[in-house]
């Protein structure tokens, strides 16, 4: 593998456990699922 992929992965895995450490927030589930997208939506943006 090369050092882009690895890095791609280590970003998306870091996207991941920050999404998941909202759960002991007292967010709703919309403003869960707005947070994921956005991020989703920059992070397919910069892969791009």
């Amino acid at each position: 593998m090369n050092l882009p992929l690895i890095l791609n992965l280590l970003v998306f895995l870091a996207l991941l456990f920050g999404l998941a450490q909202t759960r002991h927030r007292t967010w709703s589930l919309a403003k869960k699922v707005l947070l994921a997208l956005v991020l989703g939506v920059v992070f397919g943006l910069a892969l791009h």
